[in-house]
């Protein structure tokens, strides 16, 4: 448990140096955002909660349902194998990271100024 400490603390520290180095100021206004960014952004937002609540629904909703039905304790086997079908799931996963810059630039639109908006 001590070591998601140190994780947590060693990333705050490199992000903080990052921005530090890059540009300067560790906070910005939020009244300098303009309203269409703001818009597109909770939409967006809006979008990813509703799809990370969904893949909640479908991952977890299986086990309860095995639970009330069937008991407990056929679960974990069950689990089991849901786990190792899941690391199916992995390789895409991390493409989709990887693709989420260049999703965002197409949302935000082609200028670096607009980018640097989104990103602030």
């Amino acid at each position: 448990m001590w070591l998601t400490g140190v994780q947590l603390l060693v990333y705050g520290v490199l992000t903080y140096a990052v921005v530090w180095r890059i540009d300067r100021r560790l906070y910005s206004s939020p009244f300098g955002v303009p309203r269409s960014l703001t818009r597109r952004l909770f939409a967006f937002g809006g979008w990813m909660q509703l799809n990370s609540l969904s893949a909640l629904v479908n991952l977890e909703a299986d086990k309860l349902i095995i639970g009330g039905f069937v008991g407990m304790s056929a679960v974990t086997p069950y689990q089991i194998g849901n786990r190792l079908a899941s690391l199916n799931r992995i390789i895409p996963l991390q493409l989709l990271a990887a693709l989420m810059p260049a999703a965002t630039i197409l949302q935000v639109g082609p200028s670096r100024e607009q980018a640097a908006d989104f990103y602030t």
